[in-house]
Formats: structure tokens, sequence, C-alpha cells
């Protein structure tokens, strides 16, 4: 299901051109994130834009932390609090936390495709966003780790997302863009997702749409490299 070569980089190259922000400040996003803790968008979007200020080079003056243990799949309700939780162990991974790979990967292997539990009584909107939210995380783990078995099972869950659910019904920022458009069959919900952040804002993407592409984008280069 992997895509071949060649749509990985055009995908490197076009999510690079809209992805690439103003400089981002260390200092600036470290305080963002601190006021930010326990408010899971808000969390959620100071983390990504964490990454995007690594990505720029940038020293963020903060000590990584990992949330508790990934047990088991938390149900659809509790979404967010998941998707704060594999935001948190992303971060600690690009900042270098020793145990974050394990956790990264503990959750991977928890994925049955999807990483919550969806009943007839959740709102599946919602529920999509967030499946959205840290399926892109674990996507940039896997594409940076580059263990087949690892790419594979997000890749499933990818497969998951393109067959049972409406992306673009979720969202109108461009999350887990990068783990679609490394899927061979891909390419439209891709494309869909990233032309709704630019209709979002007239023609631009915003900054936090920015702030996820510019991850996306370095992740699959991170991958492209190996």
């Amino acid at each position: 299901m992997l895509a071949p070569r060649d749509q990985l980089t055009r995908w490197n190259q076009l999510l690079q051109q809209p992805g690439n922000p103003a400089p981002l400040d260390g200092k600036a996003i470290a305080a963002e994130l601190d006021d930010a803790r326990g408010q899971h968008r808000n969390w959620i979007v100071a983390c990504v834009k964490a990454v995007a200020a690594i990505d720029q080079g940038a020293h963020l003056p903060t000590a990584p932390t990992l949330p508790d243990w990934p047990k088991e799949r938390r149900p659809a309700a509790q979404g967010a609090h998941a998707a704060n939780d594999v935001w948190q162990a992303y971060l600690a991974y690009r900042l270098g936390h020793e145990d974050a790979e394990d956790w990264l990967k503990t959750m991977i292997c928890s994925l049955a495709p999807m990483a919550l539990v969806f009943t007839a009584e959740d709102n599946p909107e919602p529920w999509w966003q967030n499946e959205m939210v840290i399926l892109h995380a674990l996507h940039s783990f896997a594409l940076r780790y580059d263990v087949p078995a690892v790419v594979s099972r997000t890749l499933a869950c990818a497969d998951y997302h393109l067959r049972e659910i409406q992306p673009d019904h979720a969202t109108n920022e461009p999350w887990a863009v990068h783990a679609y458009a490394s899927h061979v069959d891909g390419n439209i919900t891709a494309e869909t997702l990233l032309h709704a952040g630019f209709i979002q804002h007239g023609g631009v993407l915003g900054p936090i749409a920015r702030a996820i592409c510019t991850d996306a984008a370095s992740s699959l280069a991170a991958y492209l490299k190996a």
C-alpha cells in the first residue's frame, strides 16, 4: 500500500511550498506549550508548532516529558485525551526523550487499524478528526523511524480512513495529509485536504496548517533520505 517513490517525492515538494512559515521563536513556542498544558486543542496546536520550529533548527528550552504509557485503545469519547498524549509523545521523541520511541511504537502496535474505539452512540465527525490528528503524529514517527512493519501499520490505518471515513468532512486543516499521500490510493484525499486548507484562509494556508505541512514535509523528507 506504500505509494511509489515518485508520489512521495511529489508530495514532499508540494508540502514544502505552503509549509514554509516565518521563523518560529523557540522561547515563544516553549511558553505557548507551558500555557497550553491540559487544553487539548491548544496543546496539540502548540506541539505541531514546536515540531515545526525544530524542523527550522530552533532550540526549544523545554524538557521532553512522556504521558502515561499507552495500555489499550481508548473510546472515541476520549479521543481528545488520546490525541493530546500522542502529540506529547511525538514532541518528546523530536526533543530526544530516550523512551519516546518505545511509547510511539507501542501505540502504533495497538492500532486495529484505528486508534480509537467507536460505537453507534459516538458523533462520527469529532471521532474522525481525532483519528486524523493521532494518525498524523504516528505516521510522522513511522516515516522517521523507517521500519517497514511500523510504516505498514500506520498505512493500514490510513487505508481504513480512505475507505471508511470522510476526512474532508472532519476538518479544514491538513492533518495526516502525508499519511494519505504515502498511500498508493491516497492522492485525491491528500489533495482535497490541502485544497481545503487554502480555501479556509482565502487562498493561503493559515499558521496552523503551515506548521502541519512543515512536519509532514520534513517527515517525508526524512523517509526519502533514509
